[in-house]
């Protein structure tokens, strides 16, 4: 039954789930490699049959014919024992995993880190988080964009009646967030859904709980434009008060290049460029795959169930996020794939039915860094501890009732995904490590 609903998602979502795509391939491969040996056996014995009836020099030609049949023939049933006993491998890899090596040895990103269990063929790797995201060729980050963006994050005039910053739903100080079920907007008003957190929103390559912005430049108007969040029916008002001010017109200048520099897209994309600047790789995760610290043994056991309970089918390292934009694959999955526990119904969990890709039910995955962080959880933040968290998500995705002791374990990997403040308040918030960021 799980296996047809893995299936069942792929189908929803349109997306490549890699371990059924070894599954599909070696359903297709294997009765294809027995049809190449069965068809080779009948031609070795062909000719067999032809040569031998020839002279004594066509005997000669007929044994070594034969021989060298029978050598393709052994080199064939290797290949396929081979790729079968791989297969196995990868099917026992989802299920519980040895332990990992005493310390994961990791150079960079782009060659991440593998350690293989003693005894059996598996390998699990795990990717640290890069310093910097990749700028788009239309948006290169600058020292100038990045302090302008950073200025318009935290004006509270880009809003409807000058109330509401962008700041005041994801705090810096708060890794992103502001710590409520579902934020205030104008008036008071609240929010549909909780507000994601900003940090390391540059690697992910869908924004938004149902995922319609594909990039930080879509997304910055979002919130601006939203009548429940700051209200803004007519952005060119907004121009108009940021070309009144004493300091904007200079600083959109230093910035953008161009007779009118104050426009609707240099405002995005200035906010897109300060956003891009706040990146947490220096968390203990990162470091232990970096080789530069150490886990736990709870925290261990945590990393070996995320890896072997499915956590990481959605949750892909090194964003912990199927819609990040390093080794990750597909963006959504419907939530909750299981949807008659109790403990679904308790926390209102359907009531939002999302509508990612036009589709009910379905939902961009959010990213797991810094989720100890990050309370309340859930689209409608309705869920205020991690360790329940986990236990909805163990029901409600894997249809797996965890032990507690399994909770356990998974939320203390869970909280070395997380940054700490200083490193936050004195690094990624400063002119000079975005000048040091572009000098990579």
């Amino acid at each position: 039954m799980a296996r047809r609903g893995r299936f069942a998602e792929c189908l929803i979502t349109k997306e490549i789930n890699l371990c059924l795509m070894r599954r599909v391939v070696m359903i297709a491969i294997l009765p294809l490699l027995g049809a190449i040996l069965i068809v080779a056996m009948i031609a070795s014995l062909l000719v067999w049959s032809d040569l031998c009836r020839m002279s004594s020099r066509g005997r000669r030609r007929c044994v070594v014919g034969s021989a060298l049949m029978g050598v393709g023939l052994v080199a064939l049933s290797i290949k396929v024992a081979a790729v079968w006993w791989i297969e196995d491998a990868l099917a026992q890899s989802r299920g519980p995993v040895a332990p990992i090596a005493s310390r994961l040895h990791s150079v960079d990103w782009r060659n991440p880190i593998a350690s293989k269990s003693p005894g059996r063929f598996e390998t699990v790797s795990w990717r640290a988080l890069p310093a910097r995201a990749t700028d788009p060729l239309d948006n290169p980050t600058t020292v100038d964009k990045a302090t302008l963006g950073r200025k318009l994050f935290l004006d509270r005039r880009l809003s409807r009646d000058g109330s509401v910053a962008c700041v005041d739903c994801h705090a810096l100080d708060r890794a992103g967030v502001d710590g409520r079920p579902r934020s205030l907007g104008v008036d008071g008003q609240v929010g549909a859904r909780n507000a994601p957190s900003v940090y390391n929103a540059a690697f992910l390559s869908r924004l938004f709980w149902d995922g319609r912005a594909a990039s930080l430049e879509e997304q910055a108007l979002g919130p601006i434009a939203n009548p429940v969040e700051m209200g803004v029916e007519d952005l060119n008002r907004v121009l108009a008060r940021l070309r009144r001010d004493a300091e904007y017109p200079s600083l959109f200048a230093q910035a953008f290049s161009g007779e009118e520099s104050i426009t609707q897209t240099n405002l995005a994309r200035a906010l897109a460029a300060f956003e891009r600047t706040l990146i947490q790789n220096q968390t203990r995760y990162d470091r232990f795959v970096r080789g530069e610290g150490e886990f736990t043994p709870l925290e261990r056991r945590g990393m070996r169930l995320f890896h072997s309970v499915g956590c990481r089918q959605c949750h892909q390292d090194p964003t912990f996020s199927a819609a990040g934009r390093i080794g990750a694959v597909g963006a959504y999955r419907p939530f909750p794939r299981y949807g008659g526990h109790a403990i679904v119904a308790r926390y209102a969990l359907t009531e939002d039915a999302g509508n990612a890709m036009g589709r009910q039910g379905v939902w961009r995955v959010p990213s797991l860094r810094n989720v100890a962080r990050t309370a309340p959880y859930f689209h409608n933040g309705a869920v205020t501890e991690l360790e329940e968290a986990v236990r909805i998500m163990g029901l409600a995705q894997l249809n797996r009732q965890l032990s507690e002791q399994e909770v356990r374990a998974l939320s203390a990997f869970l909280r070395t995904l997380s940054g700490s403040l200083q490193q936050e308040d004195l690094g990624l918030l400063s002119g000079e490590s975005i000048k040091r960021s572009n000098d990579m």
